[in-house]
């Protein structure tokens, strides 16, 4: 072997390598993301009864979940399963809002009551909340621990 034959097959396998690592990226970034949040917040909400069939606004306590989709494609949502401790496992519906499409470089975000909560759960129990796409894709929340107030 020559020490151009050398020179040509190193700059063909270092072009391999980049168009590999190119692709790579590529795929990497149509990749779904989705960023959820769990926070236990006092928020004004729609619940007293005014007597004439509607509510008027109220203090409550609530599991807030922001979903943040970072990527370049839409996700549509399935569920929510609220995940105490490391078993169980509750499918919660919002109290505001429906689960469905969230466009790219979108945030939205989910009530769930904490009265809702508090039936199935004991203090102390950590708690996370997993969204389901349409594909079956899971995107996990970060923990927080129930305390009953």
């Amino acid at each position: 072997m020559e020490l151009k034959d050398i020179i040509t097959l190193s700059i063909s396998v270092a072009a391999l390598f980049l168009a590999s690592y190119s692709l790579y990226l590529q795929r990497r970034d149509k990749k779904p993301k989705l960023k959820v949040e769990l926070s236990y917040q006092q928020r004004e909400l729609p619940i007293v009864p005014d007597g004439g069939g509607s509510f008027q606004n109220g203090q409550a306590f609530a599991y807030v979940v922001d979903v943040r989709n970072h990527g370049e494609k839409d996700i549509r949502l399935s569920f929510a399963e609220l995940i105490a401790g490391k078993r169980e496992h509750v499918v919660l519906q919002p109290f505001r809002g429906t689960f469905g499409k969230i466009e790219p470089n979108a945030a939205q975000n989910f009530i769930f009551l904490a009265d809702q909560v508090k039936a199935q759960m004991r203090n102390g129990t950590k708690l996370k909340v997993q969204m389901v796409d349409a594909l079956k894709n899971r995107y996990t929340s970060n923990s927080i621990k129930f305390n009953q107030r």
